[in-house]
């Protein structure tokens, strides 16, 4: 089994807790924790947070140092660049650069409650993941996708759930993106993926009804 074999077997939906290539682990299941409040360290903006932890998969908390969260905005883009599972509820409505840089070879995303999410520009910039699991992404009520995978490294993206009918800005949302496959909703949406500013031509939208 090579490496792409398995990104299609786990793409596919199998339940799987460790993947081994050649006797070694190349891929292991991340169990979620829940992180304290020393796993934080306060940004430089109200608001902002940046996680110091050394878990790589985690459960956001509502409450950080008695402060309620609603951004995760560069939150993992300090020294946690190295997380490869994220979950939150409901109440986030900022993930503007949460994930720049990220490292993780699968950045596995299907957790993490997007509803009432409004800004959504530099999520992923510059990152270096594998594989960006964002399949159950609900983005009715995303505004802006600005640079949202700029200059990203990820060889697939599972956008699969993307509405972005109500986007306003997806200025560059892919530039420099070397992406090879990413997975979209329907026509409309890969249409309208294809459309914005300097998107790479290198890109395959594969759309749903096209699988």
């Amino acid at each position: 089994m090579g490496i792409d074999d398995i990104k299609a077997f786990y793409h596919a939906g199998a339940e799987l807790s460790r993947l081994y290539l050649a006797g070694q682990v190349v891929w292991e299941k991340a169990v979620l924790r829940l992180p304290h409040d020393e796993d934080f360290v306060r940004g430089k903006k109200k608001g902002e947070w940046h996680y110091v932890g050394k878990h790589d998969a985690i459960g956001i908390p509502d409450t950080i140092q008695g402060e309620r969260i609603t951004s995760i905005k560069k939150m993992f883009s300090l020294r946690g660049t190295h997380v490869r599972k994220v979950s939150c509820g409901r109440h986030i409505t900022n993930m503007a650069a949460a994930f720049v840089g990220n490292k993780a070879r699968y950045l596995d995303l299907t957790e993490l409650s997007t509803g009432y999410v409004v800004d959504m520009s530099g999520m992923f910039l510059n990152a270096r993941s594998g594989t960006i699991d964002l399949r159950y992404a609900d983005t009715r009520r995303v505004r802006t996708m600005q640079a949202m995978f700029a200059n990203c490294k990820a060889h697939t993206l599972n956008l699969g759930m993307f509405d972005t009918s109500k986007v306003l800005d997806m200025y560059a949302m892919f530039e420099g993106c070397t992406a090879k496959t990413v997975y979209v909703r329907n026509a409309e949406e890969k249409a309208r993926m294809e459309a914005t500013s300097n998107c790479p031509k290198t890109i395959n939208f594969v759309a749903g009804n096209d699988r």
